[in-house]
């Protein structure tokens, strides 16, 4: 669909980190008590431009029959029209040089109440700088980008501290019995934890971010201005940060970092000797995670035929951006990018279930079940798809990947035979050699599919988003609509196949909006409403030493990933409103998952 260079070169980064940190232990009586601190200085210059030479996107809406509900778009019958709906170019004045610190400090108590049970009690604190350096953050507010130097300087470029991140922590471990064969622990805490990958990029606003952006309504009449044969602009304009074009960057007032609270009970037993048996309880809860270009915060609040119209009536200048929440105050302004904007949250259930077996007899074992549920509105993900920026819990879902079921089994078995084994302890040196000291390993996974959303193929609320369908029914029920699946060409309708993994007619199009003739109201759909395939997967390796001299070894060692060959297929296309074209189909399998077979030797002196 998209037309142009790739994306997001050249890119250039250099970054430092700088760290103190020290901790004291004190041992009085009962009371394991440590405290500590921990600073961090993060240095990072940064170039990077999305599309330096420019780039079009052509999604098929010209062509378009948009009187009739999921008639197919093509991109490529726009392209050859010379009808792009979307373009855009940009670029840096310079390198974007950001600087922020972070520092933490805790106490700890680690309190042995008596025999049977152990306390543990702390408190931690931690402070998030703003960015600094030479950056600048666009006041949602005021409508201007604030910067941290020139003559209107403010600091931190007008984004303040917040000074409330304070993590209690308290957890115990008790063992009710004599036998001390049981424990039961449990614990709490909350936790800040600024992400480990952190953009930083406010530095790329007005006056260092030169950007050039169109965008066109599918209900707009071509004209040479909007035709590929206009180009882009010889020069890039250059943004004034006190009346911003095309593209800015916000990472709110308040640098907030991300709040998880973290929760677990669990009960430990030992079976038999060298036999434990774990079953637990794991909570997870978020707030405020990050957002990070995932949506345009001057996203057009309501869809509306008239959004992005090139009317001269409605738009005087011919921005292509009416209908956006600045238009009035800034009509050049496009998007709105989140950066490290606290927008989103989860919430986790994990039942976590172990059975380990410690080396004896020959054997290890570690036998683990996991069954989860993630829930909210965060993927994670940059440039992910939220469909309405400044509603984010509208699609609150399934948070994929969210593998409901997991499986897995790790063994090392030493084969009873050779020389001090209990077959063959007469063989001769020679039938040792073959026969004696082998072992065998494996790891077999098996879980249940990826949760992943569903998407109609084009922007059917013209708001400049991923939208979302309707969902009416349960898409893993192939019970429902018959008809309406084999009118999507699905191959056996009421049974599932790799051609329509899920059923396509569970999701339709929203209504129209109220008034308007081709925008359809926001989809009702949440995040991860389809499910992939499940995989299973056995991996298996078999392992023999010989022994040359005392101090000469060598290992033969024949490995072989994915054994019996499994297919392991990916998640599926998930466009509904495109399934008699492969909107459901399974196109391929998980990268890297074919059988493989490998030899090695191993020389150790």
């Amino acid at each position: 669909n998209n037309l142009g260079d790739s994306s997001w070169i050249p890119e250039l980064a250099k970054d430092n980190v700088y760290q103190v940190a020290d901790s004291v232990n004190w041992i009085r009586g009962k009371h394991t008590i440590k405290f500590g601190a921990d600073f961090r200085r993060y240095q990072r210059n940064f170039y990077q431009s999305q599309a330096a030479f420019g780039q079009l996107s052509f999604n098929g809406q010209f062509t378009q029959d948009l009187t009739t509900s999921g008639s197919p778009q093509n991109g490529l019958a726009d392209l050859l029209l010379g009808l792009p709906n979307y373009r855009e170019q940009d670029g840096l004045s310079q390198e974007d040089p950001t600087r922020s610190w972070e520092l933490g400090e805790f106490f700890q108590d680690d309190y042995r109440v008596s025999k049977k049970l152990t306390l543990n009690l702390g408190m931690r604190y931690d402070i998030t700088s703003p960015v600094g350096g030479t950056v600048g953050n666009f006041n949602l507010a005021t409508n201007v980008v604030d910067l941290n130097f020139g003559p209107n300087a403010k600091p931190n470029a007008g984004v303040a501290f917040y000074k409330k991140d304070f993590g209690p922590r308290i957890g115990f471990a008790y063992s009710p019995f004599d036998d001390r064969k049981t424990v039961i622990s449990s614990a709490f805490g909350i936790f800040y934890a600024p992400e480990g990958n952190q953009f930083n990029d406010i530095g790329e606003n007005p006056p260092f971010l030169q950007y050039y952006q169109l965008s066109t309504s599918p209900t707009t009449i071509p004209s040479l201005a909007t035709m590929v044969d206009s180009g882009f602009p010889a020069q890039l304009p250059t943004e004034n940060p006190a009346d911003p074009s095309g593209q800015v960057k916000t990472t709110g007032p308040v640098r907030k970092a991300p709040r998880i609270l973290e929760w677990n009970l669990t009960i430990q037993r030992e079976l038999a000797q060298n036999w434990m048996l774990s079953v637990g309880y794991v909570g997870t809860r978020a707030t405020g995670m990050w957002s990070n270009e995932d949506s345009n915060l001057n996203q057009p609040r309501q869809p509306l035929d008239t959004n992005f119209s090139s009317n001269p009536a409605l738009d005087p200048l011919g921005t292509g951006n009416y209908g956006r929440p600045y238009f009035s105050v800034l009509p050049n302004l496009s998007v709105i990018n989140p950066i490290d904007y606290p927008n989103f949250g989860i919430f986790y259930h994990g039942l976590e279930t172990k059975l380990e077996k410690r080396f004896s007899s020959g054997l290890t074992l570690l036998a683990s079940y996991t069954w989860s549920h993630d829930i909210g509105s965060w993927q994670g993900a940059h440039s992910g798809n939220t469909q309405i920026a400044y509603d984010p819990n509208a699609q609150r879902g399934n948070v994929d990947p969210d593998y409901r079921h997991r499986l897995t089994v790790s063994y090392t078995y030493e084969l009873p035979f050779g020389k001090g084994k209990a077959y063959g302890g007469s063989m001769n040196s020679y039938e040792n050699a073959v026969v004696g000291g082998w072992q065998v390993a494996g790891i077999t996974t098996i879980r249940s599919g990826e949760h992943y959303t569903a998407f109609l193929s084009g922007d059917d609320t013209n708001t400049g988003t991923a939208a979302l369908p309707d969902i009416i029914h349960n898409p893993r029920d192939f019970s429902f609509d018959i008809a309406g699946q084999a009118a999507d060409h699905c191959p056996t309708p009421g049974h599932q196949s790799l051609f329509c993994w899920y059923n396509p007619t569970a999701f339709v199009q929203p209504p129209l909006a109220p008034g308007q003739s081709s925008a359809h109201q926001f989809g009702n759909a949440g995040d991860g409403d389809l499910v992939g395939p499940n995989q299973v997967n056995f991996d298996f390796s078999a392992f023999k030493n010989f022994r040359i001299t005392e101090r000469q070894q060598l290992q033969f060692r024949a490995e072989m990933f994915n054994i019996f060959n499994h297919p392991q297929f990916g998640e599926s296309s998930h466009n509904p409103d495109q399934a008699a074209n492969g909107g459901a189909q399974v196109n391929g399998t998980l990268g890297d998952n074919q059988r493989e077979i490998q030899f090695a030797l191993r020389y150790t002196f």
